[in-house]
């Protein structure tokens, strides 16, 4: 991170207008200087699919590439992943036995001395990892329905909500390249927090009861019963017993930086992401994004930047640190498929918005 800087904002107004709101803040990064904005989430993980930097690889792309959409893939915790923490063991360090072992002292006559020896704790094992990016290894094969965006700043932009679109005047082709992994749920008690304060979110809001219905559908956070059925709607349509048993998951945990490639998996093995668009390769136009003619020009020596959001569609809770979801629902749930844990059709959750 050396060179890097980050401008922290406080958004003291908790209604969801997450569109509004991150539109604004990619407006105040073009006024900076910035060619690029990803409205990222803070359960988010973006990558290039070739390795490059995330900077480098917006950098190389044909001035007429405007956005990027980064198809997303949810992981999903398991009955296999290490612990997030353990109050035996401190997260981790580890606990010690002590051990009984003979000496000669003083010499000739056999004594006793306790001696410590560390062994790991017989409650974690001591495997504790506190990073979800690290922890939950086990992801669906397929990505959700729809993707999430990177878009060129120019005048006129606008994110949409959700942020898995955005739009601005004249023409302007979309490109592939990113990936996006997501960890929206990652333990009971923090889904927990996440519709509660999602729910609040959108209360405070002037928007319809159908807008953000998955952050609404378990009532209001005081009512008694509230966090019980959000942890059982936690354990059964998000958590995976044996996850090796489910076909449609597979165990590739994200490229966390530092981690060797053997550990993460191959991602030419796993399919995820496709080859970046570059000057002469082969491009889409998107769909709502074609009008005039006249992509402005990128202009030279500024950096590129990732913006992070307050608030989204996907997580009115801020939790996102910028943006994710769908256009009316809470974090993820929309994008996924019926349970693992389920064959049941039916999903559970209407349609979109974290801790």
């Amino acid at each position: 991170m050396d060179g890097c800087w980050l401008t922290v904002q406080d958004d003291p107004d908790p209604a969801y207008y997450q569109a509004e709101k991150t539109t604004q803040l990619a407006q105040q990064a073009m006024r900076a200087g910035h060619r690029w904005v990803i409205p990222v989430d803070t359960d988010e993980f973006w990558y290039p699919t070739d390795g490059r930097r995330l900077a480098d690889f917006l950098a190389g792309l044909a001035p007429d590439v405007a956005y990027v959409n980064a198809p997303l893939y949810n992981h999903l915790p398991t009955s296999t992943d290490p612990p997030a923490s353990c109050e035996m063991c401190h997260d981790g360090a580890h606990v010690f036995a002590w051990e009984a072992e003979p000496i000669l002292d003083p010499p000739g006559e056999a004594s006793v001395e306790a001696v410590s020896v560390p062994v790991p704790c017989p409650q974690c094992g001591s495997r504790v990892e506190p990073n979800p990016f690290k922890r939950i290894g086990w992801r669906q094969r397929e990505h959700g329905a729809l993707p999430k965006v990177a878009a060129r700043l120019r005048p006129g932009l606008e994110i949409r909500q959700g942020n898995h679109s955005a739009w601005a005047p004249g023409h302007g082709l979309t490109s592939t390249g990113l990936v996006v992994r997501h960890y929206s749920w990652r333990a009971p008690q923090q889904y927990v927090k996440k519709l509660e304060n999602g729910y609040r979110a959108y209360a405070a809001t002037r928007l319809p009861d159908d807008v953000g219905a998955h952050w609404r559908m378990f009532g209001p956070p005081e009512e008694e019963t509230f966090a019980d059925r959000v942890t059982a709607h936690f354990y059964e349509w998000f958590h995976v017993n044996n996850p090796e048993l489910h076909p449609e998951l597979i165990y590739d945990p994200a490229p966390w930086p530092g981690v060797p490639s053997e550990q993460v998996g191959s991602r030419g093995r796993v399919g995820v992401g496709s080859p970046p668009t570059t000057e002469g390769d082969q491009m889409e136009e998107h769909d709502e994004l074609v009008q005039e003619e006249g992509v402005p020009e990128p202009i030279e020596g500024q950096e590129e930047l990732a913006t992070d959001g307050e608030q989204t569609e996907d997580d009115p809770t801020g939790e996102a640190g910028g943006t994710s979801g769908n256009e009316d629902a809470p974090d993820g749930p929309v994008d996924s498929p019926a349970p693992v844990e389920d064959a049941s059709d039916e999903h559970g959750e209407p349609e979109e918005p974290e801790e």
